[in-house]
């Protein structure tokens, strides 16, 4: 589990360097002068692409500091190996490294949710790690993704 995060998180930074690299040359322009719209729009339609499955992001939490992303049919979890809590390790590294790079500053994740679980998407939420503390323990007591976050911006 531990390795599979470990390399989630450099793969998340390699991705994120070609990710903005190849985003540059096809606008001819800057990533940083791209919107937040059209970024998404281009990291759903690679993720896709890949066959990782269906990226989104849940933008109802950015006020308090939370991003939260969602992924449906993710390829990760389907060879995952059944545990009784989320098994996303490979994209929870993959996530907090690349919005880590993306932001310009060290953030945590923290997967929710889990296919593997009957969930009908995997939910990974970002934020600085202090603040995830709760997140985690909501894991741990087996807490809904919802009442995971309704604890966070408690």
């Amino acid at each position: 589990m531990l390795v599979l995060y470990n390399c989630g998180r450099w793969w998340g930074k390699n991705f994120y360097i070609r990710f903005c690299e190849e985003l540059s040359d096809y606008h001819n322009r800057p990533v940083t002068s791209l919107s937040m719209a059209e970024f998404m729009q281009a990291l759903q339609q690679c993720w896709l692409t890949h066959g990782w499955g269906q990226i989104s992001l849940d933008s109802t939490y950015r006020a308090q500091g939370f991003l939260v992303l969602k992924i449906r049919a993710s390829a990760f979890i389907e060879d995952a190996p059944k545990l009784d809590r989320p098994v996303g390790f490979l994209e929870t590294g993959v996530l907090q490294s690349f919005f880590s790079q993306l932001s310009g500053q060290t953030l945590h994740c923290v997967q929710t949710d889990c296919e593997s679980l009957g969930a009908e998407e995997n939910c990974f939420v970002l934020g600085l790690k202090e603040r995830l503390v709760v997140a985690e323990a909501g894991v741990e007591q087996r807490l809904s993704h919802a009442e995971i976050m309704a604890a966070l911006v408690e």
